[in-house]
């Protein structure tokens, strides 16, 4: 199957004789759509002679095909086992989270479509144009940003590899907005753990208490569902994360303990109910919305170059990974050194940390103009 690289209106295409009548709506003539028709038809009626006549491989005779239509040979199939080895590099060797194998395995989606076929002799004036057709597709510069990185780990191993020759290592420039850190407040969090949950609701007791988990022990969704009782012991929860591989030792609280002896007693050897990422966010939205956590909540983004605002009530912004913002927010609020608090989260540097810092900074500025209110000059 292959495009001929025109459309038409269905009413201006003759069955009988498979052609187009008059102009397509772009107001190109039928005789230079029909003429693209007839040259596909001879290049597959010559390619299935070629078949029957030939002993030469199907791939060669595809790559014939290929030149006969396009006026190139296709480098599809080489591009394909290029990308397939560096994902077996990334998941093998390196040990990529599931996270990175997706966003990689996007990336490789996109890169086919804008590639057309092409190999991957990238210049800079290439991968600019990646990043423009990225633009293109309506994508925030975000997420164009983490395409590119990802694009350029793959040159990269392309060129060490000897697949691709070196090209210059040049930035390119992307508008990104500090936005603000979602988090509980003390009094916000208050209201989650007294939320009255309706009888017989059991999923969403049991999202509330998750939530309420990560909110006190900083564990990522992904640690969550896979913590077993034999991780807890000596009043510690010890566990290898899945996404860096770092170990981690957090203590237990008041409120880490007191949902941990709720569920004691489950049959399976999870120390909490299982609840998959997407209902569970679900449920923290709706327990949140149900607890009138309304403050407007401002997020901008960029996209195509243009900036975008917007503003919707704080309980829509809610996840399960609120619960690990809500924890360094609060650790950090109360004074506890970063470099204690990153033992418990397992962030690896300092530049992860940083936009929390950021947020106690306005605290400690708002808090030295307290400090003398009733002193008049």
């Amino acid at each position: 199957v292959t495009s001929i690289g025109y459309g038409c209106n269905p009413r201006n295409w003759n069955k009988t004789k498979m052609e187009v009548r008059g102009k397509n709506g772009k107001g190109i003539p039928a005789k230079v759509i029909n003429l693209r028709i007839y040259k596909i038809k001879t290049a597959f009626l010559n390619y299935e002679i070629a078949c029957s006549c030939s002993d030469a491989q199907i791939l060669q005779m595809k790559n014939l095909l290929s030149t006969t239509i396009h006026g190139r040979v296709s480098k599809s199939q080489e591009d394909k086992i290029l990308m397939n080895q560096y994902m077996d590099y990334g998941i093998k060797t390196r040990q990529w989270a599931d996270g990175t194998i997706y966003n990689n395995r996007m990336m490789f989606r996109h890169l086919i479509l804008y590639n057309d076929s092409d190999t991957f002799k990238f210049s800079q004036n290439k991968r600019e144009g990646f990043i423009n057709y990225l633009r293109q597709k309506k994508l925030t510069d975000t997420t164009v940003k983490k395409y590119d990185i990802l694009l350029h780990g793959f040159l990269r191993w392309c060129m060490a590899n000897g697949k691709i020759p070196k090209l210059e290592n040049c930035e390119s420039i992307f508008k990104i907005v500090k936005n603000p850190v979602v988090f509980l407040s003390s009094e916000e969090l208050k209201q989650i753990l007294n939320h009255p949950v309706v009888a017989g609701n059991v999923n969403m007791e049991i999202a509330r208490d998750i939530f309420v988990f990560c909110c006190a022990t900083a564990l990522r969704y992904s640690d969550l569902i896979r913590l077993k009782k034999n991780d807890i012991h000596d009043g510690c929860i010890h566990i290898l994360t899945k996404k860096t591989n770092t170990p981690i030792m957090v203590e237990l609280n008041d409120i880490s303990s007191e949902i941990l002896d709720k569920y004691k007693n489950l049959d399976e050897d999870r120390a909490l109910p299982y609840l998959d990422n997407r209902s569970l966010n679900v449920y923290i939205k709706s327990i949140c919305r149900e607890c009138g956590i309304n403050q407007p909540i401002t997020k901008s983004y960029y996209r195509a170059g243009k900036r975008i605002d917007i503003t919707v009530p704080k309980w829509k912004f809610m996840s399960i990974h609120c619960g690990r913002r809500t924890f360094i927010c609060h650790a950090v609020s109360k004074g506890i050194p970063p470099q204690i608090i990153m033992k418990w989260t397992g962030h690896s540097d300092y530049k992860s940390m940083k936009p929390y810092i950021d947020i106690v900074s306005k605290d400690k500025e708002e808090a030295m103009k307290r400090i003398f209110d009733d002193v008049k000059l």
